[in-house]
This record gives structure tokens, sequence and C-alpha cells, in this order.
């Protein structure tokens, strides 16, 4: 019993070791020198490491993929001036066994719209489904939420805070949108390969009955 306690925390450890190292600097979302954390808000995905059985668990992460429209480099920390932002990050959930990642059984990419302030520290905590109402079923977006651990100066509160997602595997060139000039262009395939080559399509914003924002797709020939 001893042996297979300390092969399952080896297993958890390893995993988090690997998830640290994929994670990059901070993204300072703001021109100029580096700024005290009491003048921004920092934003975290999270990343955690569930076992299963000694050789078998899951994992997720979240990574942030643009911020105001523009396109970052799968971050999983940003710093914010204070005001309002538009965040769009991927959320994963994989399965893994013998030190092998064994792939993704979950992916969104999502959208949060809110207000930041300066010296708060915004970690996502957990991703929830929502399910569609049978008037949006033809809508490619879907409400969603996700749980904010909010830390201040003078507290630390969990907010449950509203989002909009999308889901299916690798989102090469989908994003939110509002206007066609912020959709430069759509990748095809859509899934990531080795084996494939991926074309830069002209995109546009489709709209999403119900919604503020569209999806970018590839523009009509």
């Amino acid at each position: 019993m001893i042996r297979k306690v300390k092969y399952w925390l080896l297993m958890s450890i390893i995993f988090g070791v690997v998830l640290s190292a994929c994670a990059t600097s901070p993204y300072n979302a703001f021109p100029g020198s580096e700024r005290p954390d009491a003048e921004v808000a920092v934003v975290e995905g999270s990343s955690s490491i569930f076992p299963f059985l000694i050789l078998i668990g899951a994992g997720t992460y979240e990574n942030f993929n643009r911020i105001d429209g523009e396109n970052i480099s799968f971050k999983k920390t940003v710093r914010l001036l204070p005001g309002r932002h538009r965040l769009e990050f991927r959320h994963v959930t994989f399965l893994y066994a013998l030190l092998q990642a064994s792939g993704p059984i979950m992916e969104a990419y999502c959208l949060l719209d809110q207000d930041f302030q300066a010296g708060h520290h915004y970690m996502i905590q957990r991703y929830t489904f929502e399910k569609q109402g049978s008037e949006t079923s033809t809508n490619k977006i879907y409400p969603a939420t996700v749980d904010l651990k909010i830390s201040s100066p003078n507290a630390v509160e969990i907010v449950t805070t509203p989002v909009i997602c999308i889901t299916g595997q690798g989102y090469y060139g989908i994003h939110f949108c509002k206007t066609d000039q912020e959709c430069r262009y759509v990748v095809s395939p859509l899934w990531f390969s080795l084996f494939r080559e991926h074309t830069q399509l002209p995109g546009r914003c489709a709209p999403q009955a119900g919604y503020e924002y569209g999806i970018c797709e590839a523009a009509l020939p």
C-alpha cells in the first residue's frame, strides 16, 4: 500500500511539473514599461491534476488566446490595465495514462467580458456548462459560467461569472467577433495535425441570433 501511494503521488508531481513548465511568463496587455501589481489587474487560468487510479487520471487547464480582439500566444496569465476587457480563453479537460497525455476529452473556447480592477487578482476556478434552450439550438454559441476567485487587498471571494462559449476541438482562427475586421482569417482544417497542411482563408463575422457577439468563419467565395 505504501508503494502504491508513493507512485500515485509521484504521478501528480510529475504532471504538475509538466504543466508548470508549459506555462509562460505573464503577458502585459499594455504598452510601455512593467507596472506593479497594485496598478493592474492580474487574470490567471487554472491548471489541475486529478489522479483516478495509480496510472490514470485527468487534468484541466485554461490559456488566454485573445484580449480585446487582439491575438496573443496562449498565455496562462495576463496583466491588464483597470477597466472593461474582453478575454478569450481555451478550456481543456484531458485524460492521461502512463505519464502520457491521452488527448482532450472536452474542449471549449470561451469569452469573458467584464470590468477588472487594479490591485485585484482573478483566477478561473471552475467551468460549468449550461444547457441550450430549443430557441437557441441553431446557434454555435451557448451560455456558460466560470467561478472566479477574486483576491483584493482586503478580501478573497468566489464569484460565479457568465461567459459565452463554443465547443469542439481546436479553434485555429475561430474567435468571437463583432465586425468582419476582427476576423482576418480562419485556418482549415480546424483540428491540429502534424500531417496536414493548414490553409489560411479569408474570414467574416457570422452573427449569432440572440447574442451580442458573432463567430469568425470562412467567408463565402
